[in-house]
């Protein structure tokens, strides 16, 4: 087995088209790492230059310790299944699965009894003297991995092997490759743009976009604990509320409010989140709320709570979505804007906006003027709340609804998209 390292990695094709910028990421030795995101955001594209299909334009490449950036792909010891699965249509499904061994030169006998095991293990023995366009997508793509496996590589890399599936099919061979995957211990990336497979197979997931890495985690770390409002709106279904509002600090009443443009959230000094969105105060920022942090309620209660009317109600089956109209300015996900890290614009000078910081707070609940939004917060528009209900009983379209708030489940991100308080990796 071995680790692969990207240190610096970036890759511009002719044109000026940047695919990769300067990516470091440590894939470990065993692990199933997930590289995660929209089409064009540099996924295929750190695959092929693992492979060695591509070279990266600055950067270096490691395998299990070794620089390998300038190492041919056979010499690299590492296998790859594509979307397509790439078999040989003119030879059998044996003779696809033995092609890699004969290249080897391993002995004739001891090939067919790999051969054969291997096929077993992937349910696919009964085609063996099949030529694959008789298979199934699925069986193609099992031969495919099988292709892969038998060569015992180093690292694997699977390129949305799944993507021209049916979801039925999809759902079986997830477990399949999951299962074979840790079984044989080898260290494999895995692309894909769906979140179900990446929540579901990861060790760990790289979110990318616009080929930079936006996050890195566990899936319950990148779930549960986004790093920026891009990675909590590209994970969940339903989309996650991304909200506009703006930071109050009210130190004579002991308690930060957040500003929503007609309804508002509190937290109070005790809440740890509280001492980093104090330094936001009198600027904007955004909310996220998960449809399963928000239920409804029929009297006022304790607590953080938000009202509007319910505008539509979807039933999934396991549960039902409600749409509830508010006046509260949303943030559109499309909107979300990347700005490089390194090219982000300081939002104002460190020691001066502290000053302003204490200034405020010793104004106690006197509101500064808040700044326009930034570019990178998105458009805001006055749209829905999506609620994730366990039954749709005695809810009335076109009735005012109360929603009760998770505080604790709330996310704060900055103007650029980042999180306010840390986050634990």
């Amino acid at each position: 087995m071995a680790a692969v390292s990207l240190e610096s990695v970036s890759k511009v094709y002719p044109g000026g088209v940047r695919a990769v910028s300067d990516l470091r990421l440590h894939v470990r030795d065993g692990e199933l790492m997930v590289l995660l995101g929209p089409s064009g955001c540099g996924k295929s594209t750190i695959l092929r230059i693992i492979a060695g299909l591509e070279e990266p334009t600055s950067g270096e490449l490691w395998l299990d310790g070794q620089l390998a950036t300038d190492l041919p792909p056979r010499e690299r010891n590492i296998a790859m299944v594509f979307q397509s699965g790439a078999l040989y249509p003119h030879r059998s499904i044996q003779g696809n699965l033995a092609f890699p061994l004969e290249l080897a030169g391993e002995d004739p006998d001891e090939i067919r009894a790999k051969v054969v095991e291997l096929s077993r293990a992937l349910q696919i023995e009964q085609t063996l003297d099949r030529l694959p366009g008789s298979l199934s997508g699925g069986q193609r793509q099992r031969v495919a991995m099988g292709r892969a496996i038998i060569r015992e590589p180093s690292v694997f890399l699977m390129d949305e092997p799944l993507s021209n599936l049916d979801a039925a099919l999809r759902t079986d061979l997830r477990l399949e490759i999951g299962a074979l995957v840790r079984g044989l211990g080898v260290t494999t990336v895995y692309v894909t743009h769906d979140q179900v497979e990446a929540l579901t197979l990861a060790d760990r997931i790289a979110v990318l976009r616009d080929g930079r890495l936006e996050d890195l985690g566990t899936p319950t770390q990148v779930y549960e604990d986004p790093a920026t409002a891009f990675t909590a709106a590209f994970l969940g279904a339903p989309q996650i509320n991304l909200l506009a509002g703006t930071v109050y600090a009210h130190l004579g009443e002991g308690s930060v409010t957040i500003d929503l443009g007609g309804q508002e959230l509190r937290l109070p000094w005790t809440d740890p989140r509280v001492e980093h969105l104090a330094h936001h105060h009198g600027f904007p920022i955004i909310v996220g709320v998960r449809a399963d942090a928000l239920h409804p309620v029929s009297d006022p209660e304790e607590g953080a709570e938000l009202t509007g009317r319910l505008r539509a109600l979807e039933y999934h089956g396991h549960e039902w979505l409600a749409h509830v109209e508010t006046d509260v300015p949303v943030v559109d996900r499309d909107e979300l804007e990347a700005a490089p890290r390194d090219q982000r614009e300081t939002p104002r000078d460190e020691s001066a906006f502290l000053d302003r910081v204490r200034s405020m707070l010793r104004l106690g609940s006197r509101r500064a003027e808040p700044e326009p939004p930034s570019d990178h917060v998105g458009a805001h528009r006055r749209s829905d709340l999506v609620v994730r209900l366990r039954s749709g009983h005695g809810q009335k379209v076109g009735a005012p609804m109360r929603l009760a708030v998770d505080v604790s489940r709330v996310l704060f991100f900055d103007r650029e998209g980042r999180r306010i308080d840390p986050v634990q990796r």
